[in-house]
C-alpha cells in the first residue's frame, strides 16, 4: 500500500490541508480530512459503488443513533450491542464482496472493516456511558476514515482524534525524527519481515506432513515476521500522521521483552488491547462480581477467557483463532494462580534479580511465540505435524 502513487496522493492532500486550515476551525478541519481519506480509501482499495455505500452507511447509522440516544450508563452494553448489529451486517457485506473482488489489496477490507467496528463499539460504548458528552457527526466522520490509520490502526479513542485536531502536534524541528521513523517502519516491513518469512510458520501451509521440529522454529521465527510487519506498519501510520501534526497512540513497546504474559499484552497491539480491557474485560468482571461476590479467582478467569476467545474470533472465525485466544486466557489464568500459590510476603522489598527477570522474558517469549502456531495453522494443518 506505502509503494502506491494514490496512498502518497492522498497523504500529500491530508498534510496539506492539516496544515493550511487552523485548528480554530476544527469542524471545517474535520469535514476536509474526512473527505479526503474518504477519496483515499476508495482509490486505494478500488471500493466499488456497493462497497462505498455500505462503509458510509454503517458510519452513518452509528454516527445518527449516537446523535439520538441519549448517555445513560444502566445498560450501556446491551444498547451498545443493539447498535451494532447494522454495521456488523453491512461490513460483512462489505467483506463478502470483497472476496469476489479481484483487486490485488482486496484483503484489506476485512482489516479495516474490523478496525471501523471496534472503532464504533469503543465510540457507542463511551457515548452511552457519558465518556463522551458532546458528539458532533463531521469529527465523528474524520475520526472513523482517517486514512493513515484506517486499515490497521493504531487506533485513537474519539477523544484522543478530537483533541489531537483541536490542538495539533507541533512537530517544528522534528524532520529528522519523524523522517527516521518512517525509513525504520519502511525497513521492518520490507526488509526485516521479507528475510524471515521463508523460515516462518507461513512456509509450511503447502506442506502435506509438517515436522513437529519445523513448526516450533518458524514458531519462533513468525514472531519476528508479525512484529516486524505490524509493529514497522504502527511505526510509518506514527510518522506520517505526525507530520501532518496528528497525534497518534503508540502500539508497541518492546512487547517479546515483557517477563509476563499480562506485561506482554501491556506492550503488544496497545490501542486494540485496552479497548478489549475497556469495553470487554472491565465491564463483564464488574457484572460478575455482583452475581458472584467473593469468587476473586473465578471473576478474572471468566472474564479472560471470554475477551480472548472474542479477540481470536475478531482475527477470523475459525476454530483455530478461538483456540488462540483461549491460549492466551489460559497463560493469564495460570499467572494469577501462581502469584496466589506464591504470595510475596508483606513488607518484602522487591529485589531485582537479573537472572530470573532473563528466564520470565525467555518464558514469556515462548509461550507467545508457540501461540502463533494456532494463529497461523488451520486444525487440519496442525493435524498434519508429525
Amino acid at each position: 500500500m506505502f509503494a502506491t502513487l494514490s496512498f502518497w496522493c492522498a497523504c500529500a492532500a491530508l498534510f496539506v490541508a492539516a496544515h493550511l486550515i487552523p485548528p480554530d476551525r476544527l469542524r471545517l478541519r474535520a469535514g476536509v480530512l474526512a473527505a479526503i481519506s474518504l477519496a483515499g480509501i476508495i482509490v486505494v482499495l478500488d471500493l466499488d459503488l456497493r462497497q462505498f455505500l455500505l462503509i458510509l452507511g454503517s458510519i452513518a447509522w452509528v454516527l445518527g443513533a449516537l446523535m439520538v440516544v441519549k448517555p445513560n450508563p444502566r445498560g450501556a452494553t446491551l444498547r451498545t450491542a443493539v447498535l451494532l448489529v447494522a454495521p456488523v451486517l453491512m461490513l460483512w457485506t462489505v467483506g463478502k464482496i470483497a472476496t469476489a473482488h479481484e483487486a490485488p489489496l482486496r484483503w484489506l477490507f476485512f482489516i479495516g472493516s474490523s478496525f471501523l467496528l471496534v472503532k464504533a463499539f469503543s465510540l457507542i460504548k463511551d457515548r452511552l456511558e457519558g465518556k463522551v458528552a458532546a458528539l458532533d457527526p463531521v469529527l465523528g466522520g474524520a475520526y472513523f476514515l482517517f486514512f493513515p490509520t484506517f486499515l490497521s490502526g493504531p487506533m485513537h479513542t474519539y477523544g484522543e482524534f478530537r483533541d489531537t485536531l483541536a490542538a495539533p502536534e507541533d512537530t517544528k524541528g522534528q524532520f529528522v525524527d519523524i523522517a527516521f521513523r518512517f525509513v525504520w517502519g519502511l525497513f521492518q516491513v520490507n526488509v526485516l519481515a521479507v528475510a524471515l518469512g521463508p523460515a516462518s510458520l507461513t512456509a509450511l501451509l503447502d506442506f502435506e506432513t509438517i515436522p513437529a521440529g519445523h513448526v516450533v522454529i518458524g514458531a519462533f521465527v513468525y514472531s519476528g515476521v508479525l512484529y516486524f510487519n505490524f509493529a514497522g506498519y504502527s511505526d510509518m501510520v506514527i510518522a506520517v500522521s505526525r507530520a501532518m501534526g496528528i497525534k497518534v497512540p503508540e502500539n508497541f513497546d518492546w512487547p517479546y521483552l515483557a517477563p509476563s504474559i499480562r506485561d506482554f499484552w501491556r506492550r503488544w497491539h496497545i490501542t486494540f488491547t485496552r479497548a478489549l480491557t475497556a469495553h470487554i474485560f472491565m465491564p463483564l468482571s464488574r457484572t460478575l462480581m455482583r452475581v458472584f461476590p467473593g469468587r476473586r479467582f473465578l471473576i478474572p478467569a471468566v472474564g479472560y477467557m471470554a475477551t480472548f476467545v472474542f479477540a481470536g474470533f475478531w482475527h477470523g472465525a475459525t476454530a483455530n483463532f478461538l483456540l488462540w485466544g483461549a491460549w492466551h486466557a489460559i497463560g493469564l489464568i495460570a499467572q494469577d494462580f501462581a502469584q496466589k500459590l506464591f504470595p510475596k510476603k508483606p513488607g518484602q522489598a522487591a529485589k531485582p534479580n537479573f537472572a530470573l527477570m532473563v528466564v520470565k522474558t525467555a518464558a514469556t517469549f515462548t509461550f507467545v511465540s508457540l501461540g502463533w502456531i494456532l494463529f497461523v495453522l488451520p486444525l487440519d494443518h496442525i493435524a498434519r505435524i508429525r
